[in-house]
């Protein structure tokens, strides 16, 4: 699982566990621990605290702290086991791997797991998701528990529905935006989340914004009322579109799964060859497809929404043709609206627009509309 780690820098670990509360912790685990500097962070902070680190990389083993347990297992199969035997802990750290879990790997939506002891929301095919619920199943009443995840978690509506289930069950302490270049495998977007288990009566949650300069910090940015943390919106909410209504974008509907030999033609994505980005030309039979085909006209903007040319765009120059749900289209019904995409765009090519995902990056038609709101 090495591929989907993404290792939490001890500088960083010390300063988002400052905003911990100061008070006694007796157990503090870590069931994907890795690098182990959360839990060297913790035990700076919580010294009398005794430590559990577990992981399936019996590599990690070499950081081990002195004094502390370890041992090489799946967390998600060990949380089942404690679950079981009902043992629980104070203090539940976890910067689990990212990616996208195959089928034969998953552990949590199999027919003979209670899945009513799940939140649905988590059970998604993504590792973090299923190490999320296993940290989860370690938790008393009272525990705190400290995640780093994706901003999918936080900002992404696929998850909205895992979000509210948790605000039903722990308090929403803190939620840390961390810078996209955090972590040595590149940019990617993420957010640390302090939560705690049980009712609380705070009526609010805390945001702030981590930053490195010569040194971690961390910022109060704001704070979120209580009253949206539990349906499901744990970042600030953008103003509604100046221009919403007149901008005008569709993702295409054709999947690969569509795809044939010979056929009618249908523009996918496509990584960048030479100076400039086209779409690459497939086929779709019009016999076996059931529902209305999007199409771009001619003048029309095509976005690369996913991949490894995510973000690349040209203008179209064929009327009426056909959109995998790869391609974002823009129709053009404004003067300027192609100078305004240069001028929104790279040197090579690519929008200035937010790149999310893990494995696969992707942007999505509101980060393309905000990107024009005020210029058109």
């Amino acid at each position: 699982m090495k591929r989907y780690s993404y290792y939490t820098p001890i500088e960083l670990a010390e300063c988002i566990l400052k905003l911990l509360p100061n008070v006694e912790m007796h157990t503090v685990i870590d069931i994907c621990c890795g690098s182990w500097n959360l839990l060297k962070a913790a035990k700076e902070k919580y010294s009398e605290a005794f430590i559990i680190g577990i992981d399936i990389d019996s590599d990690s083993k070499e950081h081990k702290i002195e004094g502390a347990e370890f041992f090489i297992e799946d967390g998600r199969e060990f949380a089942l086991n404690k679950k079981k035997v009902g043992q629980t802990y104070d203090l539940i750290l976890s910067n689990p791997p990212f990616g996208y879990l195959h089928e034969e790997c998953r552990k949590y939506n199999d027919k003979d797991f209670v899945a009513e002891e799940c939140y649905s929301g988590l059970i998604n095919k993504r590792y973090e998701g299923e190490m999320t619920q296993a940290n989860m199943f370690l938790a008393h009443d009272g525990s705190i528990l400290l995640f780093i995840l994706p901003n999918t978690f936080v900002e992404g509506e696929s998850l909205r529905k895992a979000r509210c289930q948790i605000a039903n069950d722990y308090k929403i302490c803190d939620v840390i935006r961390l810078p996209s270049n955090t972590f040595e495998k590149g940019e990617i977007n993420t957010f640390a989340i302090i939560m705690k288990k049980g009712i609380s009566l705070e009526t609010f949650t805390n945001l702030y914004d981590a930053k490195k300069d010569n040194e971690w910090q961390i910022a109060k940015m704001g704070e979120i009322p209580y009253s949206d943390i539990v349906k499901g919106n744990w970042w600030l909410q953008i103003e509604p579109l100046k221009n919403e209504r007149t901008i005008s974008l569709r993702r295409g509907n054709l999947s690969s799964s569509d795809f044939v030999k010979k056929g009618k033609m249908v523009f996918h994505n496509a990584s960048k060859i030479g100076t400039t980005w086209k779409p690459s030309v497939r086929y779709y039979d019009t016999k076996t497809v059931s529902s209305k085909v999007v199409k771009a006209q001619r003048g029309d903007i095509l976005v690369n929404r996913i991949g490894k040319g995510v973000g690349y765009w040209c203008q179209n120059t064929i009327s009426d043709i056909a959109v995998s749900d790869c391609i974002i289209v823009v129709e053009n019904k404004f003067d300027g609206l192609v100078k305004q995409f240069i001028k929104n765009s790279t040197a090579d090519g690519r929008l200035k627009v937010p790149i999310r995902g893990v494995a696969t990056p992707y942007l999505t038609a509101q980060d393309i509309k905000r990107m024009l709101a005020d210029n058109v």
